[in-house]
C-alpha cells in the first residue's frame, strides 16, 4: 500500500462501543503498543466502524469535580486507528466525537479534558490541548489507571479547557 486508505462517510460510522467491542479495541491498543488497563471502567468508548469492522477507537474517563463546567472533568485516552487507515482523518473524527460528548456533559461549555501521550506529541494541539506538567492535571484524575501506572512517567500531559 502506498498511502492511507480513505473510508467514505457512507461506509464509516463512529458509534458508542458495546461490551462485545471491547476485546477488539483492546487488541488494537495492544498492537499499537498502547495501554488498555482500565478501559472497561471508562465513562464512554467509541469505535470507528467500517463495514462492520472496528478500525479505530477512543475512550473518555469522567470524574466528578464541583469546580468544573457540568461538575466533571474528563480524561481522553486510548485513541487508536488501525495502521492502514492512519492519516486519513479517522483519529480526528474520533477525538472530535469524544470532545463533543464531553462538552455536552459539561452543559455545553468547553469541558476540562486532560490526556497523557508518549507517541502523539503535537497531535492534540489542534483540538485546543496544551502541554502541562502532570501535576497541573485536575486532582480528580489522580486515581485513573492511566496516571497510576498504565502510562509511564515520561508520558506528556496535556490539558484543554482551563
Amino acid at each position: 500500500m502506498t498511502g492511507p486508505v480513505s473510508a467514505t462517510p457512507a461506509t464509516l460510522r463512529v458509534r458508542v462501543a458495546g461490551r462485545s467491542d471491547l476485546p477488539g479495541v483492546l487488541a488494537m491498543l495492544a498492537a499499537a503498543g498502547l495501554p488498555g488497563d482500565g478501559l472497561d471502567d471508562a465513562w464512554r468508548v467509541w469505535v470507528a466502524d467500517l463495514a462492520g469492522r472496528a478500525c479505530g477507537a477512543v475512550a473518555v474517563e469522567r470524574y466528578a469535580a464541583a469546580d468544573a463546567p457540568g461538575g466533571a472533568v474528563f480524561l481522553l485516552r486510548s485513541l487508536v486507528v488501525v495502521p492502514e487507515l492512519r492519516g486519513g482523518g479517522l483519529g480526528r473524527r474520533l477525538v472530535e466525537t469524544a470532545l463533543a460528548e464531553a462538552d455536552t456533559a459539561a452543559t455545553g461549555m468547553p469541558a476540562v479534558v486532560g490526556l497523557l501521550t508518549e507517541t502523539a506529541h503535537g497531535y492534540f494541539d489542534r483540538f485546543g490541548f496544551a502541554a502541562v506538567d502532570r501535576e497541573a492535571l485536575p486532582s480528580q484524575m489522580a486515581g485513573s489507571v492511566e496516571l497510576t501506572g498504565a502510562c509511564p512517567a515520561t508520558a506528556r500531559a496535556c490539558l484543554r479547557g482551563r
